[in-house]
């Protein structure tokens, strides 16, 4: 990576703006994505705009401002652009398709200094100033982007916290006249000794609308404290994407017990989205179930308020009216009511647990058969069982269904194995599939971080990459070269070319495996050319493509 270093900067304290922040686009507002929404391992920290199943539509500064770092990645944001603006705040810009001149420029002539396609810059000062309404890019699909779309993001630029766009006041024309969809209702015993329904376990509640358009649920019998959880998506005028809600209110007899809205958060806090949902549910079907309560009170930043980690303590000879609302930001709600009493049961038996109880605020250091696995306090959510083994060809950390926060560190020696160490790594294996991990090496002692449960056991690769070629027959000086480049296990690491014996720039991008090369960046001449392709994989296979082309006039 390449960076400029910016001086000591005092950023004003963001605030809400009563700037008149322009659209960054100039077609329709259709939203497909929502700010907070739930994805994989993190909240969606920015609103996204459908650009009609295209790319390349203008995208504009929303506001004066200075560009103030840009980044280029085959991953993540893709091109992305951020723009400091002077009432405190930062919008930013990703999965562009391109960046508008000078932009573009300046980003290509630092790509060709480096001689690396992915790069980030930091402009110095006012070197790349913008006006409101000025274009700065092209709407796309570069990094990690599911298809054609413009995210946008607002960021206090002295906390780097993600700010709800809607909460400043901007996007008001966009039109939203549709309530929450309630999609599954669950309640949750607080411990094994809480039964629901006879039950020790979450349990799914049926509901049906009611003549005022609310939904009633069944009624809940229990014996303990329990807590709920609902499965709810937006939808909006002229779009049919399922989108995240907005706000969520859990009362029960009137008292507020937890409080949810999507207003603000920060990146260190993003992950707790896997405590948020129940993780188990999700890795099991799809589902992504929002849990009103906060078991062990940890810092999710989305809680507004909670009373008794959000858990209801059900008495004797008393009756509870538990509401949940569900809101978009355009106040549409969707309310559901879920009466609940009290019933005794009778004690069954505490199911036999397998594994180690794990005591989520201890460290752990495991060690056996020349393997080594250790982790901090903090490292999962809730104390728990876990199925550890360490025997001789692998280890196993289950179930997979329990959420990790921070890096598992495992380590395996190597020193009995006949292997080849150079061609080797530490892989996650999911059924049939070999998930590679970035492995360190120091001698026969690999190791790895990881975020996830599962097998972990040492593989091969020993194949090269490979490269085809995609370009025309006859080319110009508009065409691109364009290869695809593929490799099916470490996965692809690094790649370049050279034009005639001089660096060429080429883009990659991973969903289509190809990377391209722009000719009229004049690395080539009219008329006989060579190119010759390097490329690498993670574990340091290499293959190399020699082309010789030509140009015409």
């Amino acid at each position: 990576m390449v960076y400029f270093v910016l001086g000591l900067i005092t950023y004003p304290k963001a605030q809400v703006s009563s700037v008149n922040y322009r659209s960054p686009l100039e077609i329709d507002l259709l939203v497909n994505g929502t700010f907070g929404e739930l994805r994989s391992n993190h909240f969606h920290s920015g609103i996204d705009f459908a650009t009609q199943r295209k790319t390349g539509f203008p995208v504009y500064a929303v506001e004066d401002g200075v560009v103030n770092r840009i980044k280029v990645s085959a991953f993540g944001y893709g091109n992305v652009l951020y723009i400091r603006h002077t009432n405190g705040y930062t919008s930013v810009y990703a999965h562009l398709e391109r960046f508008a001149a000078p932009i573009s420029n300046y980003v290509k002539k630092e790509q060709y200094a480096a001689n690396q396609f992915e790069i980030e810059l930091f402009p110095i000062g006012t070197e790349l100033l913008v006006k409101k309404g000025d274009i700065i890019g092209y709407s796309g699909n570069t990094g990690s982007s599911g298809g054609p779309h413009l995210h946008f993001e607002l960021r206090d630029t002295s906390t780097e916290d993600i700010i709800n766009p809607f909460s400043v006041g901007m996007f008001s024309e966009i039109v939203d006249t549709q309530k929450p969809i309630i999609n599954g209702l669950w309640v949750y015993p607080y411990s094994p000794e809480v039964q629901i329904m006879g039950v020790s376990r979450p349990v799914p509640l049926d509901y049906k609308r009611m003549s005022n358009g609310d939904y009633l649920a069944e009624k809940i019998y229990t014996n303990g404290s329990i807590g709920f959880g609902i499965n709810s998506y937006d939808i909006s005028d002229g779009s049919t994407g399922k989108n995240g809600v907005y706000e969520i209110l859990l009362k029960v007899n009137g008292s507020i017990y937890a409080h949810v809205a999507f207003d603000r958060f920060s990146f260190d806090k993003t992950r707790y989205i896997n405590h948020y949902i129940d993780f188990a549910k999700y890795i099991q079907d799809g589902q992504r179930i929002q849990k009103l309560f906060n078991k062990n009170l940890h810092d999710i930043p989305l809680f507004k308020k909670l009373k008794k980690e959000g858990f209801l303590e059900v008495l004797e000879n008393k009756d509870y009216q538990v509401v949940i609302e569900v809101s978009d930001f355009h106040k549409n709600k969707q309310v559901i009511h879920i009466p609940v009493s009290y019933k005794a049961y009778d004690s069954i038996p505490t199911p036999t647990q397998k594994g180690k109880w794990i005591d989520y605020y201890r460290d752990y250091i495991f060690e056996e058969n020349s393997k080594y696995v250790e982790w901090k306090a903090g490292t999962f959510y809730e104390d728990q069982y876990l199925d550890i083994t360490l025997s001789t060809e692998e280890v196993k950390l289950l179930p997979e269904t329990i959420p990790v926060h921070t890096n598992i560190d495992i380590r395996f020696d190597t020193s009995t194995l006949d292997i080849d160490t150079k061609k080797a790594f530490i892989a996650r294996i999911d059924g049939k599939k070999i998930i590679y991990n970035d492995t360190w090496k120091r001698g026969n002692e690999f190791r790895i971080r990881t975020k996830n449960m599962g097998i972990y056991r040492i593989e091969i690769d020993s194949i090269s990459p490979t490269i085809q070629n995609k370009s025309k027959i006859q080319l110009t000086m508009e065409d691109d070269l364009i290869f695809e480049i593929n490799d099916d296990l470490s996965g692809i690491g690094d790649f370049y070319g050279t034009i005639n014996g001089n660096w060429a720039l080429f883009s990659y991008d991973y969903k289509t495996k190809c990377i391209s090369h722009t000719l009229s960046d004049q690395i080539a001449v009219l008329g006989e050319n060579i190119l010759i392709l390097h490329v690498k994989d993670k574990i340091g296979n290499n293959s190399t493509f020699e082309y010789p082309f030509t140009i015409l006039k």
